[in-house]
């Protein structure tokens, strides 16, 4: 028989096809198919056929019956491969669903869908919008549902299934509109030409794709409120009955009587649960996490025994009290130093910041009283203006209604005074004295100026009257009608009143230089100027006007106005000085108020005490600072560096290893080394015996625990430190994670801490039982006494044993079921939406309480209710609630629901140019969440009505 080696010589050229051949079918055919065993079904026949008749025709090489021998094997091959095709295994299964499954090639063809989709949102946004706007746009545009690529696959195809079953279809204008929502409206024929081609697809292809997707997301939005296009990434749609229930909530208010029954103290701890007792106990709640049920609903009060995630935390420990000695002692100079840089400097600080404050505030306030003061080089040069006659009363104008400024004609008129002193309002002459002189303006005997700043006495013949002293024409609003009652705005043209002195200079100049009438005159007695010392300035500081003498201005509204009575001076009397306007009046324009005088502590024995200890407890931190973080790069570069190696040359180091060589570092720098044991993370944070865990990680701005850094790390993450301190015992930390326990359901009672915590949970329920049924009774106390909670239960204890503990009755303020955190958030333009807060005299209540409060029981009726870990029970007693149906604001209550914008973007934010939600769309999306967490995959989702399961390649791995 020849060998192998002779056949291929002696049929050399015809070999050669035949291996060229095979070599096409291998890395040509074959390689075209990602997955060998999702090979599609004609390729499997051409490929069988291809092998069996190759081999019949090179096993008839040597007898040179080789096409005889390669036909025959064709018409095998083709045998075979049409049995094979007809009665072998189907293609592999990638999802089982009730609607149709998807084998492995179809759900590869729906992920290579998507992730052109997507690919050509990415590149159509980056090509027509700017940078910044990125990463919003791609996560609003793009098609995503959360989970694997595969999961998320499914998810979109089971949503077309549901969109055929309800006849929702996406026309192709509808995709053009969508392309151009998403590049708004800037993409160009050419950009999508160039992009379409860098996905190798076609553009009636690239329609259909896109097709799909948005046919998917219309169903997800119509069925399940998901619309990653808005702001929160849900449309909740829930009926008109249900968002007037959350405006209930939110609005209306009541007070309530509760008296707490504490479960505790019901808890008998002699009593021991029967083996049989602590197996069903067990077996219930085995599976579910505390609150949840199997399904991830949330329960109040439920229990449950799967045991979460725990770590094993080391740390070094540096302790204040270790430290402290090796400071450098506190001299007397270092107690003045840190007294004056921390309290007379920032005190000085604070004074200055007001002081300025306060001089800008005198910059825009109001006038004085007087009027604007005036410069001191102020020379008016103006010709006489003629005298007129005076102005007989008439039957319209009483006879008081003369210029406020009448002076006998023996006296010349003080016309240095301000402009604005003149009021525009017709005062009556009768109570206000004749030309007074202004507060900043001394004047001489007998009402002439100083020599020292000399003026004219009279005023241009020219001057207009102004409109405020002509009497309103029938119908119009008078002058004292028009003014605003804020005083912010001038009576004449509703002007800024700090901008108007220039067109009060007329009317004030010519009310002061008007020649008196005969009858008036008598009435209005002129008061005498205080004489003025030579010695005495030409004119006071602006800052000094008489408050007390000072006429009010034009711009001042009459509620605000001094009254003419207590401003008019006895006959024959000096006026008072000027003096400095109360604490508290807003000082006038122009007006440098007195500098504030800083608030500074006396340093007396102990201030310098309290310093002594602050700056000995800031040179320790130092120390023990410094000493932590030497621990922590020791414990990377030492430790943590052989524990990880990679290298299988390099010795690796076990974790007792390390743990030796961290005793001995730590006794060698004064340090106390210690291992937590396994901890859950509310377990570490209430460890009282580690303190370790209420310490927050050094410089971090928000102060996080420790236990946030360590449960936020991979199960690989050992002994990398982390620097953390304890700020109520001031220790400091280098602390690292050991290991860590994978959350994980139990299965029997051997574990001990299981069993622990399953006869704990059995005291607890049997307690329960018996904190309710006492409620129950003195819930039916009160009512039989139709008192109020603290007369009927008042002198009764918790339990009923005489030698109990008293119950504490309290009556609440008002408080609504949904109200908004009072404390200061850290996004004033996107606040956090009204939730349930504990009222006062309860603690970790929820909805449970508050149904019965709200909803259950009526104003004067009395319950009970219990908080949300149903570890107190309340006997509550509705006193008042506000609105009420059958009140009579209730309709008004009701008709104000339906003028809110319950479906439109907040208001307030809109008028900013802000797109944020109402209040009511966030608690709907909150209570959908709530409802259904999980719309994909939940108890009620959409996998659960298609019967979705995973199986094969797209089955989830286990970690």
């Amino acid at each position: 028989m020849q060998s192998p080696f002779e056949i291929f010589r002696t049929h050399q050229k015809i070999m050669m096809v035949v291996l060229v051949g095979l070599s096409m079918i291998g890395f040509v055919l074959l390689g075209a198919v990602p997955d060998p065993s999702n090979m599609p079904r004609g390729l499997v026949f051409i490929a069988v056929l291809a092998v069996i008749g190759g081999a019949a025709w090179i096993a008839g090489m040597p007898s040179g019956r080789s096409n005889e021998y390669g036909g025959w094997g064709l018409a095998i091959g083709a045998l075979v491969a049409a049995g094979f095709m007809m009665f072998g295994d189907q293609p592999p299964l990638a999802v089982l669903a009730d609607t149709g499954d998807l084998s492995v090639e179809q759900l590869q063809d729906l992920r290579t869908r998507r992730e052109i989709a997507n690919q050509f949102i990415v590149e159509a946004v980056r090509t027509t919008r700017a940078p910044n706007e990125l990463d919003r746009l791609v996560q609003q545009y793009t098609f995503n549902y959360g989970g694997s690529i595969d999961e998320d696959a499914v998810t979109s195809e089971m949503l077309r299934r549901e969109a055929a079953r309800l006849g929702l279809q996406i026309s192709e204008p509808a995709v053009t509109e969508y392309i151009r929502k998403v590049t708004d409206n800037k993409i160009t024929g050419a950009s999508f030409t160039d992009i379409r081609t860098r996905l190798h697809v076609s553009e009636p292809e690239l329609y259909d794709i896109i097709s799909d997707e948005l046919q998917a997301r219309t169903a997800a939005k119509f069925l399940y409120g998901i619309d990653p296009e808005s702001p929160l990434g849900y449309s909740p749609l829930m009926p008109p009955e249900e968002y007037w229930d959350l405006y209930r909530r939110m609005h209306v208010r009541e007070r309530v009587e509760v008296a707490s029954l504490p479960v505790k103290e019901f808890i008998d701890e002699a009593v021991e649960p029967t083996p049989e007792q602590l197996a069903e106990l067990f077996d219930k709640y085995k599976n579910s996490e505390p609150y949840l049920t199997p399904d991830g609903d949330f329960e109040e009060g439920r229990p449950g025994f799967k045991q979460p995630r725990r770590l094993q935390v080391g740390s070094v420990e540096a302790v204040f009290d270790d430290f402290k000695a090796g400071i450098t002692p506190v001299t007397d100079a270092d107690i003045e130093a840190y007294y004056q840089e921390n309290y007379v400097k920032p005190a000085e600080e604070a004074a200055a910041r007001a002081a300025e404050a306060a001089a800008r505030r005198s910059q825009t306030g109001t006038p004085p009283a007087g009027g604007p003061g005036l410069p001191e080089t102020l020379e008016l040069d103006l010709p006489a203006l003629p005298e007129q006659p005076a102005q007989p009363p008439t039957g319209d104008t009483p006879a008081t209604e003369t210029p406020a400024s009448e002076t006998p004609a023996t006296e010349p008129p003080a016309t240095e005074a301000p402009a604005s002193e003149a009021p525009a309002t017709e005062t009556p002459a009768a109570d206000t004295p004749a030309a007074e002189p202004a507060a900043d303006q001394p004047a001489t005997e007998g009402g002439a100026t100083p020599e020292a700043n000399p003026a004219p006495t009279e005023t241009p013949a020219e001057t207009p009257a102004t409109p405020a002293a002509t009497e309103p024409k029938p119908g119009e609003t008078s002058f004292n009608e028009s003014t605003s009652d804020t005083g912010l705005f001038s009576v004449a043209d509703g002007e800024p009143a700090a901008e108007q002195p220039a067109a009060a200079e007329p009317a004030a100049a010519e009310a002061a230089t008007e020649p008196a009438a005969a009858e008036p005159a008598a009435e209005a007695p002129a008061v005498e100027a205080p004489a003025t010392d030579p010695a005495t300035p030409a004119a006071e500081p602006a800052a000094e006007p008489a408050a007390d003498t000072a006429e009010p201005s034009a711009t001042t509204p009459p509620e605000a106005a001094t009254p003419p009575e207590a401003t008019t001076p006895p006959e024959g009397t000096t006026p008072p000085e000027a003096t400095t306007p109360p604490e508290g009046s807003t000082p006038p324009a122009g007006t440098v108020p007195p500098s504030p005088q800083p608030n500074i502590p006396l340093l007396d024995d102990a201030l310098r005490a309290t310093i002594r200890s602050n700056i000995e407890a800031e040179r320790t931190a130092v120390l023990l600072r410094k000493a932590v973080e030497d621990a922590a790069n020791y414990i990377e570069e030492e430790v943590g560096f052989h524990i990880h190696v990679t290298d299988d040359n390099a010795p690796k180091m076990t974790p007792a290893r390390a743990a030796e060589l961290l005793k001995e570092y730590a006794a060698k720098n004064n340090l106390h080394y210690s291992e937590s044991p396994l901890l859950s993370y509310q377990e570490m944070l209430a460890d009282e015996d580690n303190p370790v865990g209420a310490s927050v990680v050094a410089d971090d701005p928000n102060s996080r625990p420790l236990p946030n850094a360590v449960f936020q790390t991979g199960p690989r993450d050992t002994f990398r430190p982390i620097v953390t301190e304890n700020r109520v015992t001031q220790s400091w930390f280098a602390s690292w994670k050991v290991g860590e326990q994978p959350p994980y359901e139990p299965q029997s009672l051997d574990d001990e801490r299981v069993r622990a915590q399953v006869v704990k949970t059995w005291r607890e329920l049997q307690a329960r039982e018996k904190a309710k049924a006492r409620a129950e009774a003195l819930a039916e106390q009160a009512r039989a006494s139709d008192q109020s909670l603290s007369v009927a239960l008042g002198e009764t204890t918790i339990t009923g044993n005489e030698n109990g503990l008293f119950l504490t009755v309290t009556e609440t303020p008002e408080f609504s079921w949904l109200s908004s955190p009072s404390a200061m958030q850290s996004n004033p333009f996107f606040p956090e939406p009204p939730r349930i807060q504990d009222p006062p005299g309860v603690e970790g209540v929820l909805n449970d309480f508050m149904k019965v409060v709200f909803d259950d029981l009526k104003p004067g009726e009395i319950g009970v209710a219990s908080n949300m870990e149903r570890n107190t029970y309340y006997v509550v007693k509705v006193t008042t609630r506000s609105p009420a149906p059958g009140d009579v604001q209730y309709e008004t209550f009701r008709e104000r629901f339906m003028r809110e914008p319950v479906f439109q973007d907040d208001p307030f934010f809109a008028q900013f140019g802000i797109e944020r939600p109402s209040v009511y769309s966030m608690l709907a999306v909150r209570q959908t969440l709530e409802r259904e967490p999980n719309w994909a995959r939940g108890r009620q989702g959409l996998w659960t009505r298609h019967g979705v399961t995973l199986v094969g390649p797209a089955a989830p791995q286990e970690q």
